[in-house]
């Protein structure tokens, strides 16, 4: 990383900044430190840079605590260079937008064929 060969450690909660062009490579390994367990909402901003090549190879969170219900969304990272957290639907709450859609369908389909007797 950083267009070195070298293993890049961070060991606090920082950011790299690199003004020129940054090469991501390898694999990105994310770990929690002192106890912290991420949670829905959170954001960080991990790398800021000139220009970039390339990407990583894996992304390695296995480390990383996250809250119950919650995953880690990295699609901004070679965009912004962040990577955050979201919240996972319930099954519950799948169940419910599943049963409203139906209930349009339904709906929608008996306006069709003129059999609404409203």
């Amino acid at each position: 990383a950083c267009g070195s060969n070298e293993a890049v450690k961070n060991t606090s909660f920082d950011k790299y900044v690199v003004l020129g062009q940054l090469s991501f490579g390898g694999t990105l390994a994310l770990t929690s430190w002192n106890g912290f367990v991420g949670q829905a909402g959170q954001h960080f901003d991990l790398f800021d840079w000139g220009s970039t090549t390339g990407n990583f190879a894996s992304i390695d969170a296995s480390g990383f605590k996250l809250a119950a219900g919650t995953r880690l969304d990295t699609s901004a990272l070679y965009t912004t260079g962040e990577i955050s957290i979201t919240a996972v639907p319930e099954p519950r709450q799948w169940a419910l937008l599943l049963a409203g859609l139906a209930g349009l369908t339904w709906r929608t389909r008996r306006q069709r064929t003129g059999t609404d007797c409203a």
